[in-house]
């Protein structure tokens, strides 16, 4: 699974509020077998304060940076390594890297809100625009809300459905489609005495060792933690699994490819 920027990209968290309701008559008509209930039109999307910085940079960069991000992006095949492929554009492009991994990793977020909303990309992003209106001149000013409606037809077609970051959002959705997501790992290694009876001498010393696994429940964004006992040998065997589970996929990549079907990037083996 990928991190956004140098982490794993967690599902965004952003709630869609809908201030449109049925009437009682047309829940009374619905209820009658009349109608049919129709899906309101949203007209907010909240948006959290710490994804402001984001999307003022966003809002703000020169056309000719998303036009030469649009250009490049069309030119690749979709990933899931965003942090990659931010650093990978920038290159590409001579552009300043500061600059683009962050517009490529507010441009993943959005399209992974609008693809969990199943919102057309222009109504989204309306939505959007009204939730940032409603931050307030403190957070987002008149400016801001000006640059972004000269930059939404650039944003939209960033964001399309067809286009790599779209698809990598739906690739990332259905990655994400487990009870459990894995987010991060780590072992911690200790010896702990072994006393006698008596308690007054060292018998031996044991070393062990505790993965601790970090994961996301599906639909929650609070961390869930597994600390696991482990010893030597059972460090061996999960060696053993992880590197035939690595083996199975560059296979399976590269029968894929031979076959002339695209196959999504998922992480790089430095672990991005």
């Amino acid at each position: 699974m990928v991190r956004f920027l140098n982490e794993k990209p967690e599902k965004a968290c952003w709630q869609l509020r809908n201030v449109l309701y049925l009437s009682v008559l047309d829940i009374g008509g619905i209820l009658a077998g009349r109608r049919r209930p129709v899906a309101p039109r949203p007209t907010k999307v909240s948006v959290p304060k710490s994804e402001v910085p984001s999307l003022k940079l966003l809002a703000h960069a020169d056309r000719d940076i998303l036009e030469a991000i649009e250009r490049s992006l069309n030119k690749r095949q979709p990933s899931l390594d965003i942090a990659a492929v931010g650093r990978s554009l920038a290159g590409e492009t001579g552009l300043d890297e500061s600059t683009v991994v962050p517009i490529i990793g507010i441009l993943w977020r959005l399209a992974f809100v609008r693809r969990e909303r199943d919102l057309e990309t222009e109504i989204f992003l309306d939505a959007l625009a009204v939730g940032l209106q409603e931050l307030g001149d403190a957070l987002w000013t008149t400016a801001d809300a000006e640059a972004w409606r000269e930059r939404q037809d650039y944003i939209a077609r960033l964001l399309s459905a067809e286009g790599p970051i779209g698809i990598a959002a739906k690739a990332g959705e259905l990655l994400f489609e487990q009870q459990l997501v894995f987010c991060t790992a780590r072992t911690l290694t200790d010896v702990r005495p072994v006393f006698d009876e008596s308690a007054e001498h060292i018998q031996v010393f044991l070393p062990f060792h505790t993965l601790a696994i970090t994961c996301h429940e599906a639909g929650e964004k609070q961390h869930i933690h597994f600390h696991i006992a482990m010893d030597f040998g059972d460090i061996v065997r999960l060696k053993k699994q992880l590197e035939r589970a690595e083996k199975k996929e560059k296979l399976v990549r590269e029968q894929l490819t031979k076959a002339g079907l695209a196959v999504i990037e998922t992480g790089s083996e430095a672990g991005g």
